[in-house]
């Protein structure tokens, strides 16, 4: 009864150890430069995105027709939750991540346009 109890003790760690293993594993590699799309009502605007990662913390910037500007945010799995700031505006961005795709969404203001990216 004891060695039972004792081997139930250590396959549960086990368990657990691999299930934290494949947690990690699944946190998306995001660093490096990405090709930003994205439709709005009126036009279609391109925008270079340079992305660093640490853990889940990622930062950058963002250069388009307004010059360059910070991106800030988390990354949750292939989850990316960020803020890119332009002075007193804040656009929201949530992004699913796919490899080198990721697709979701761009707020500006009261404004949401889909956006998508392409890493280089």
């Amino acid at each position: 009864m004891k060695k039972n109890a004792i081997l139930l003790t250590v396959l549960c760690l086990f368990a657990v150890t691999l299930a934290r293993v494949a947690a990690a594993q699944d946190t998306s590699k995001i660093a490096g430069n990405w090709t930003a799309t994205i439709h709005t009502t009126d036009k279609t605007l391109t925008e270079q995105w340079m992305m660093k990662q640490d853990g889940n913390k990622i930062s950058g910037t963002v250069k388009g027709d307004k010059g360059e500007l910070p991106l800030t945010g988390t990354l949750d799995g292939s989850v990316i939750r960020g803020l890119v700031t332009d002075g007193e505006n804040h656009y929201q961005v949530h992004l699913n991540v796919d490899g080198t795709d990721a697709d979701g969404t761009i707020r500006m203001g009261k404004n949401e346009f889909l956006i998508m990216l392409k890493k280089k």
